[in-house]
């Protein structure tokens, strides 16, 4: 019992410590329940880097990119506006996305140049996969898997597209593997250790019964 109630205080102090950000995030991660649960876990600033590889397991190239996703409206009017870069070997590429509800699905539209691919999101846990119902077996499709680190929340994006080269008779595909991190608010952080810091100094532990 004395374990028990140790374990109680010390998870309360815990729980405190932690911003209503954290805990949201936190929440997120496990709890995908409704379009704008995913939608809000996707919000905010993130950057990273992704390796795209071929089917033999040889790289074929490599980049750094920033993505910014908006929220904006509710419920199934939500939607999430996106805006990003993507720096390779020196080369600013500009990409923008949407994420919405259409007919009961959850739709995400990546535009890069001139080329729009459409995918169909369906949701668990802490996971987000998205097909391109276009391409025959969905083959092709993405993973996004949230977790949280000691740096901020993370996104860890998993995806395969095929490739059909009908000049060579050759059908393949390509794997992309994407790190992102949204990084904490240290200043909300820091003002919060502060005022829980102020709270726990005024407790008397010495009271408490055990």
């Amino acid at each position: 019992m004395f374990r028990l109630k140790c374990f109680c205080l010390l998870f309360f102090l815990l729980a405190r410590s932690l911003s209503a950000s954290d805990i949201s995030h936190f929440a997120n991660e496990f709890s995908f329940y409704a379009f704008e649960k995913v939608m809000k876990a996707y919000e905010g600033k993130w950057s990273g880097s992704t390796t795209i590889t071929a089917q033999t397991g040889d790289t074929l190239a490599s980049f750094d990119s920033d993505n910014t996703y908006i929220l904006l409206g509710t419920g199934v009017d939500a939607k999430i506006i996106g805006t990003g870069t993507i720096n390779s070997n020196g080369k600013i590429i500009y990409i923008s996305s949407s994420m919405y509800v259409e007919n009961g699905k959850l739709v995400l539209s990546l535009i890069e140049k001139d080329t729009t691919r459409d995918y169909e999101g369906f949701f668990s846990y802490g996971k987000v996969y998205w097909y391109n119902l276009k391409k025959i077996f969905f083959l092709e499709r993405l993973i996004d898997t949230f977790s949280n680190t000691p740096v901020g929340i993370q996104i860890q994006s998993d995806g395969v597209q095929p490739l059909n080269l009908p000049k060579k008779k050759i059908f393949t595909y390509v794997k992309s593997s994407s790190t992102f991190i949204k990084k904490r608010d240290t200043k909300a952080l820091k003002e919060t250790s502060e005022k829980e810091k102020i709270i726990s100094d005024d407790i008397d532990f010495s009271k408490i019964k055990l």
